[in-house]
């Protein structure tokens, strides 16, 4: 699991040890402190803070101070479902920013040598089919998160 999961971040660009702390924070009972992190992964505690911090940018982990201990601890968000949701919707957002970016770039394009129009042409066709993807991929995501939040309300079902 901790493997497949390191790929899967990875492939999202994170670090591999951010897929293995997950892993270890996926299987924990309780929150667990950046020593046991550490430990349990065989990597520094640096190591771990960094790339905890980076989760918890990203809301994928919440720290935990429990009492007069001064260690932090972590766990899962409790929506990470929602978390996934809403970066999978951002990078789409993202996505089309950039392609309609290129899109205008290439229609402001004023003089196109007669040898580049093949490419021209070629790239816009690529870049408007590339847009309706994302175009489609979004509306097809909105009011997911509503959704999901009414369907896992009180426990998954």
């Amino acid at each position: 699991m901790s493997h497949h999961l390191s790929l899967l971040f990875e492939n999202d660009g994170y670090s591999p040890l951010v897929g293995k702390i997950f892993a270890v924070l996926l299987f924990a009972p309780e929150p667990v402190s950046l020593r046991e992190l550490a430990d349990g992964l065989g990597v520094s505690k640096a190591a771990v803070s960094v790339q905890i911090r980076s989760m918890g940018r990203n809301a994928l982990c919440r720290k935990l101070h429990k009492g007069n201990d001064r260690k932090d601890y972590y766990y899962l968000s409790d929506d990470i479902s929602l978390k996934v949701i809403q970066s999978v919707s951002q990078k789409l957002l993202a996505g089309q920013q950039m392609i309609h970016t290129a899109l205008e770039a290439i229609n402001s394009l004023c003089r196109v040598e007669p040898e580049e129009l093949a490419a021209r042409d070629i790239v816009k066709l690529r870049m408007t089919e590339l847009s309706a993807m994302y175009d489609l991929s979004a509306c097809r995501l909105k009011g997911l998160e509503n959704e999901w939040a009414l369907r896992t309300k009180g426990g998954y079902k």
